[in-house]
């Protein structure tokens, strides 16, 4: 991996969402599931702290 790369998802709050959750229930909900985190859901707004 690029080390620059790494290191953006290291200090970042980097969240992904599967197109099907996106779909069904918008982006505004609570279908974001953060890289650092993948076991937790979160809404479009809220931070997750480390």
């Amino acid at each position: 991996m690029d080390p620059a790369v790494a290191l953006f998802l290291r200090e970042a709050t980097v969240p992904a969402a599967p197109m099907t959750d996106l779909v069904q229930h918008g982006p505004a909900a609570a279908v974001w599931h953060p890289v650092r985190h993948p076991g937790r859901r979160v809404g479009w707004l809220e931070q997750l702290v480390s």
